[in-house]
């Protein structure tokens, strides 16, 4: 029996990590042809059993209209079920929709509140995100020393947009002293 079948034969029988992994081989079309629509399929299974994993793509898919038809209502459903879990991924996400209003109600102060729950756990995206929010008081009180704090976790990380704030940061001694030596390493 190959790899394949034992995956599938599981996902028939009902577990939901084989049912996710099935969603993304048809995803990324490995081992398999590349089917939008299976993949959906086979990740609301696993969405429905509660995999977060599986919760945040299916939401990506509803997202991006890709093998279902395009709902972000559907898609803020999913991804705040896996934000509800605790997936950093999704928390991050959902935070960036609430921040533009897509699939739901525009919350400036709710898209701070997943965002800080995913930074909290490393997610380099969020750390900045939440820097920005910080910087320019989206959501909660402007505080360049937060903005400077979350900006250097992400640019530690190697994440290019928040090594640049943290870079401006130090060159406009905002929230930190102004040093241009330390804004040049960043730049």
């Amino acid at each position: 029996m190959s790899e394949f079948d034992k995956i599938l034969l599981a996902a028939e029988q009902g577990d939901p990590e084989s049912q996710y992994t099935l969603g993304l081989m048809y995803v990324s079309g490995n081992r398999v042809t590349k089917n939008k629509s299976e993949a959906a399929k086979w990740l609301k299974k696993a969405a429905d059993q509660g995999l977060p994993e599986a919760q945040y793509h299916l939401a990506l898919m509803y997202s991006g209209g890709h093998g279902v038809a395009k709902n972000n209502k559907e898609a803020a459903k999913w991804v705040k079920k896996a934000a509800e879990q605790g997936f950093p991924e999704a928390q991050y996400t959902l935070a960036v929709w609430l921040s533009l209003g897509q699939g739901v109600a525009q919350n400036m102060e709710e898209a701070f509140r997943w965002s800080a729950l995913a930074a909290e756990q490393g997610h380099p995206t969020a750390q900045y995100l939440l820097a920005i929010l910080y910087a320019d008081g989206e959501g909660v009180t402007q505080n360049k020393e937060e903005a400077f704090r979350w900006s250097g976790l992400a640019a530690e990380q190697g994440y290019p947009k928040a090594q640049y704030l943290l870079a401006e940061l130090y060159a406009n001694g905002e929230g930190v002293a102004q040093n241009k030596k330390e804004a040049a390493k960043w730049f």
